[in-house]
């Protein structure tokens, strides 16, 4: 399932097959941000638009169920993202990302200090065995580590990129963590960066083109072994992660040639005529699906040889 924010409320869709299940208005505005908890019938909501349906700086528990508010948590700024796992809500302000308990009155049980963050960027893992938040670290470009059965342990810091990240993005098992920073610098290309959530190790290295672009999302496969992203040229780019020699001379070969010649590149990809979309990949490691800021729903199957098919559905 997928939801979408409107002037008006929000939309849900199921994914296989693709079909409305539901559509809410409130007559107070719109929305900016809202997040699902699984399939079930709690969703996160944040006021957004010109008239948002909430003050900005508070975080909503809907109950789709009865309709109405669970919980509700008011924070000291403009909350900019918001995450849900069955025990915990966590909330994304401009420099702190703070973690509650998912109850009737969500109680503060820690804060991340972290460095600008307008984007919201937060990524949590839902697995009971790991519950690992990924948050932006204390510098620019810096990756915070964070495990939250063990919230008296400082988070581990990672030297992601040299400049301020772009996305942030765990794996289904929080073993792996991918990020994309907002500019390249001197390289050629974007580049994507996988890290292991408990080393910190980099894994892989992989390059979203040739020219600089702004990354909106990214996503895992379910078995990991491949990696999705959307960006701000249009385009869908897939990566393979399970190439270990590839791997393993990506890690030779800066040693004597550049790192434009060492990164891994994309192997199929497709086009999104859109400013904006995010993109995820469907039951199968070979499906992936974008949904575009005009309301489009894309599905593409993608073989090893790097074709890929395309259909396109406007959303109603």
């Amino acid at each position: 399932c997928f939801i979408l924010c409107t002037h008006r409320g929000f939309k849900v869709y199921s994914v296989a097959p693709l079909e409305q299940k539901i559509s809410r208005s409130f007559s107070s505005g719109g929305l900016g941000y809202a997040e699902m908890l699984f399939r079930c019938n709690y969703i996160a909501l944040i006021g957004g638009t010109d008239r948002p349906s909430f003050p900005t700086n508070k975080v909503v528990l809907w109950d789709d169920r009865s309709q109405s508010m669970a919980a509700e948590i008011e924070c000291p700024s403009e909350a900019r993202s918001v995450r849900l796992r069955k025990d915990r809500i966590v909330v994304v302000l401009d420099h702190s990302t703070d973690v509650y308990s998912l109850t009737a009155t969500p109680t503060l049980l820690h804060s991340y200090r972290t460095c600008s963050n307008p984007l919201g960027l937060a990524s949590l893992c839902p697995d009971d065995r790991r519950p690992v938040l990924a948050a932006m670290g204390p510098e620019p470009g810096q990756l915070a580590l964070c495990n939250l059965a063990q919230s008296s342990e400082a988070p581990l810091i990672v030297a992601a990129h040299e400049t301020a990240l772009a996305q942030v993005q765990l794996n289904e098992d929080g073993t792996k963590v991918a990020t994309a920073s907002e500019k390249a610098g001197a390289e050629h290309g974007t580049l994507i960066r996988v890290f292991d959530t408990e080393t910190g190790k980099k894994l892989h290295e992989v390059r979203r083109g040739t020219e600089r672009a702004r990354i909106y999302s990214i996503r895992f496969s379910r078995r990991s072994t491949h990696l999705c992203c959307a960006s701000d040229h249009g385009t869908v780019h897939v990566f393979s992660l399970h190439d270990q020699e590839a791997v393993a001379a990506s890690s030779l070969l800066p040693s004597v040639l550049p790192k434009y010649f060492s990164s891994q590149w994309s192997f199929a990809k497709f086009a999104i005529p859109s400013a904006y979309a995010i993109c995820a990949f469907g039951e199968a490691d070979n499906q992936v699906i974008a949904v575009s800021a005009e309301g489009y729903f894309y599905r593409a199957t993608f073989e090893s040889s790097g074709e890929v098919n395309v259909s396109k559905i406007q959303l109603t």
